[in-house]
């Protein structure tokens, strides 16, 4: 090997030269490191990475060093320093558990959820809230049956839901969270603050939540399903749409800033749980009262308007209680609704339904007593048998254009009245009637005209007068079996008497027998009619002539001399 030139050597020196700084360096560190090993040995205060007792030492610390330590400590604290400087000069989680600093202050000092596991601040469940956040924030959404007690989740948005199921989470805070599809069932909830929080969707179905408070908060579609509610806060509270079967609602602090709506699923129970109407009515809830079983008369008695009344659902006993048919139309009420209710068409005529909503109601008696024309009625669409149910007049119908023929009256029920509509009789028989329902119709006049005999008017029981302004003879009479007095009383002369047959009965019936004579009558049928020897005498008969001529062996027995 060549000797090295100058150049060489003097590089290689330089080397020598710095390893030299680097070895002296070294010893330097390793007796600065012998010097903190025997300080620690010896009692001294650690670092502040949190390692204290035990980090570095080489031997475990003696009884009197941890209660020295301790002790120490619990001093500190006496003198409010925090544990996050206690930890900063080297104190552990352990020892600031045993001086007595309390979870929240453990956490603000950073310790994390492992050290306070292993401190006895948490259980082997526990959890930080911030370990939780960390991990929801990465996807985890089930932390069910994990520690969360004093936890602070204040302000957190937990808007993917998440499930903290049977949940230890005593003295947690919630305030001013929002708060989506989270499932808390059977989580014990003992003092959690929830004021200010916006709850939507949650499930708190079989959760202690005694002593809790949902001050200020609102929750929406949240199930408290026999839940524990003794001694919560509720005031300034909203809650709308929730669920509150078989819970403890009624031991919570329900005040006159509570607000509870929602409809017969929140309502429900609340007769169940034992509040009265007004106390109801008080927290603003209205919807469903029905379904809950509170009377149409409680919530009258109670102050409902009848708008609200309707809200609640009844309909049943609006008008017995008291509520007009004019107010449950300003409520909004249905015709419909008001005719379930008992209203009477008149009722709802004068509370302003219109003749339409009446027909689409079933009304139809009363329809006319109740205001409405017929012509309203035929453009409501009542058919013209209803409008006569409906008390409208055949005459009334036909001037609306309900019916156009007599027969389409027949068939729309009519019978009285068709003669004041214009129909004539010749039009009634044509469309059916009988003799008996035309007397109804009122005609008398045309009656024979129009077909109807005269046995069948009898029948009918038109009287013998109304037989002979019908047009029937006094022979058509007899021959239906009047008696000549009948035929006397209904206005038929002795000239029509005599021409339809009758005598016997002639004088009895009122006719005279100067009558007789002037009709026609022989001195026989005069005999035969009842007329006496003196009655014909003085009607002018002459007896030589007119009687003896023909019955002269007979002349007292002729005239009863």
């Amino acid at each position: 090997m060549p000797p090295a030139d100058d150049a060489q050597l003097g590089q290689m020196m330089m080397r020598f030269e710095a390893m030299e700084a680097a070895n002296n360096q070294l010893k330097a560190s390793v007796e600065q490191l012998k010097a903190r090993i025997s300080e620690l040995e010896t009692g001294g205060q650690g670092g502040s990475n949190g390692g204290g007792i035990g980090l570095m030492n080489m031997r475990p610390p003696t009884l009197e060093e941890l209660d020295r330590r301790i002790e120490e400590l619990k001093r500190i604290r006496a003198r409010s320093i925090s544990a996050g400087m206690a930890r900063s000069v080297g104190y552990t989680c352990a020892e600031a558990f045993s001086a007595g600093y309390p979870l929240p202050q453990a956490k603000e000092a950073g310790w994390s959820s492992d050290e306070l596991r292993a401190a006895g601040y948490i259980t082997s469940k526990g959890m930080s809230s911030r370990e939780f956040y960390d991990r929801y924030q990465a996807g985890c959404t089930n932390f069910a049956g994990l520690d969360f007690r004093g936890e602070d989740f204040s302000s957190m948005a937990l808007i993917t839901p998440c499930s903290f199921a049977k949940c230890q989470m005593a003295g947690a805070h919630f305030d001013h969270a929002t708060l989506e599809g989270v499932d808390f069932s059977g989580a014990d909830l003992a003092r959690v603050d929830l004021s200010y929080a916006s709850v939507t969707r949650c499930r708190f179905v079989g959760c202690a939540i005694a002593e809790a408070t949902f001050a200020h908060a609102a929750l929406t579609s949240a199930d408290f399903t026999r839940a524990d509610l003794s001694g919560v806060d509720l005031s300034d509270t909203r809650l709308d749409k929730c669920l509150f079967e078989t819970s403890g609602l009624r031991a919570a602090h329900v005040v006159s800033s509570t607000r509870i709506t929602g409809g017969p699923a929140t309502s429900g129970p609340f007769r169940q749980l034992g509040f009265t109407i007004t106390e109801v009515r008080a927290l603003g809830l209205v919807e469903g009262l029905k379904a809950a079983g509170y009377s149409c008369q409680e919530a009258q008695a109670a102050g409902f308007s009848c708008q609200e009344v309707r809200l609640a659902g009844y309909i049943e006993g609006l008008k017995a209680v008291g509520y007009s048919c004019v107010d449950a139309k300003a409520a909004g009420y249905t015709c419909q609704e008001v005719r379930q209710a008992g209203y009477s068409c008149q009722e709802v005529q004068a509370a302003g339904y219109s003749c339409l909503e009446a027909r689409q109601t079933g009304y139809v008696e009363g329809l006319k007593a109740a205001g409405y024309s017929c012509v309203q009625a035929k453009a409501a669409g009542y058919s013209s048998a209803e409008a006569r149910q409906g008390g409208y007049s055949c005459q009334e119908a036909r001037q609306a254009g309900f019916i156009h023929s007599c027969l389409e009256a027949k068939l729309s029920g009519y019978v009285e009245g068709i003669k004041d509509a214009g129909f004539t009789c010749q039009e009634a028989k044509a469309a059916g009637l009988s003799c008996t329902e035309a007397k109804v119709a009122g005609y008398v006049e045309g009656l024979k005209a129009a077909g109807y005999t005269y046995q069948e008017a009898r029948q009918a029981g038109y009287s013998g007068q109304e037989a002979k302004t019908a047009g029937y003879s006094c022979k058509e009479v007899r021959q239906a079996g009047y008696s000549c007095t009948k035929a006397r009383q209904a206005g038929y002369s002795c000239e029509e008497a005599k021409a339809a047959g009758y005598v016997e009965g002639l004088k009895a019936a009122g006719y005279t027998c100067q009558e007789a004579k002037a009709a026609g009558y022989s001195p026989k049928e005069c005999r035969a009619a009842g007329f006496s020897f003196e009655d014909a005498q003085a009607a002018g008969y002459k007896l030589a002539s007119e009687v003896y001529a023909n019955r002269t062996d007979e002349k007292n027995n002729d005239w009863g001399e």
